[in-house]
């Protein structure tokens, strides 16, 4: 599995599509979700009150294909270690593969 950090304005046009599709599935399914135009303004924009975000991406099979994501907010340091808040997440795996545990142990790119 890859894990791979992007702000917002660092998505590519599919990669946008694709998370989107899964906070659909994942949060709008349930009648929770925000249409696609409000989604993507409060994800450029102001969400939650704060404007730095991060998004985690998360390929398990293929590198092409999102499997789920976090939004992040910028980490900060805090008794000399890093922390974030986590905003929203979201995993729709399109795989017929039994993922869940893949996500138990997740290797992660670190900030430089």
């Amino acid at each position: 599995m890859i894990s791979l950090f992007k702000y917002p304005n660092e998505l590519t046009p599919d990669e946008l599509i694709q998370v989107y599709s899964i906070h659909s599935k994942v949060y709008c399914s349930k009648g929770i979700g925000l249409e696609y135009a409000i989604w993507e303004n409060h994800l450029f924009m102001q969400y939650h009150n704060v404007a730095n975000k991060i998004i985690q991406l998360f390929y398990f099979q293929d590198k092409e294909r999102i499997d789920a994501y976090n939004i992040l907010l910028d980490p900060i340091v805090i008794d000399g270690k890093r922390w974030s808040k986590l905003i929203e997440c979201g995993s729709a795996p399109k795989s017929h593969k039994d993922i869940k545990n893949v996500f138990l142990i997740i290797p992660v790119q670190t900030f430089s």
